[in-house]
C-alpha cells in the first residue's frame, strides 16, 4: 500500500492545494506516490552545475568573463590597503591597539591571499609557495605599520655622507 500525496493547481492563484478525494485526483491524473516524488527528487538536477574539469573558475565565464573577475579581484585588494591604511592612520593618530589591528590584518591577508587562487581567477591562480610569500610580504609590511617601525633609506643617507666628507 503506497502513501499518496494529491495535489491540484487553485483556480485562484494557480498553487496547489487539496483535490478532494484522491479518486477525484486519480481521474484528473493528479495522483503522485511517494516512491515517485522520491525518484523525481533523486533525479533532480544539482544547484551548482559539477564540471570534470578543475581548472574552470568558480564563477563561470557565462555569468563573468575573466577580465572582470580580475578587476574585481584587484578592487578589492586596493579596497583593503586604502582599509588597512586608514587603521595605520589611527595608529599614527590615536595610539590605536597595535597588536589587534597587526593580527586582524595578518588574518585578513591570509584570508585573501590563501583563498584568490582557490577562485581560480585566470592569472591570479598561484601556488602555494607564491600564497606564503605573498603572505609572509604582507605580514611583514602589517608588522611595519601596525608597530610604526621606521624604514629608513640608507642609500640616500651614505651618498650624503660621502659627498659631505669629500
Amino acid at each position: 500500500m503506497s502513501v499518496t500525496q494529491v495535489k491540484a493547481p487553485c483556480a485562484r492563484n494557480g498553487a496547489m492545494s487539496n483535490a478532494g478525494t484522491p479518486l477525484k485526483a486519480r481521474a484528473h491524473g493528479l495522483v503522485q506516490t511517494v516512491e515517485e516524488t522520491a525518484s523525481s527528487i533523486a533525479h533532480a538536477r544539482p544547484l551548482v552545475p559539477a564540471t570534470d574539469d578543475p581548472h574552470q573558475p568558480v564563477i563561470p565565464f557565462t555569468v563573468l568573463d575573466g577580465p572582470s573577475q580580475r578587476a574585481y579581484a584587484v578592487a578589492v585588494y586596493v579596497a583593503l590597503w586604502a582599509w588597512r591604511l586608514y587603521d595605520w592612520s589611527k595608529v599614527l593618530n590615536d595610539d590605536a591597539d597595535s597588536l589587534l589591528l597587526f593580527m586582524k590584518w595578518t588574518v585578513i591577508d591570509g584570508i585573501y591571499m590563501y583563498g584568490l587562487p582557490g577562485l581560480r581567477i585566470p592569472w591570479l591562480e598561484w601556488s602555494g609557495p607564491v600564497s606564503l610569500v605573498l603572505f609572509v610580504t604582507h605580514a611583514v609590511l602589517n608588522w611595519f605599520l601596525m608597530f610604526g617601525v621606521p624604514v629608513r633609506r640608507h642609500g640616500r643617507e651614505i651618498g650624503k655622507v660621502e659627498i659631505n666628507d669629500v
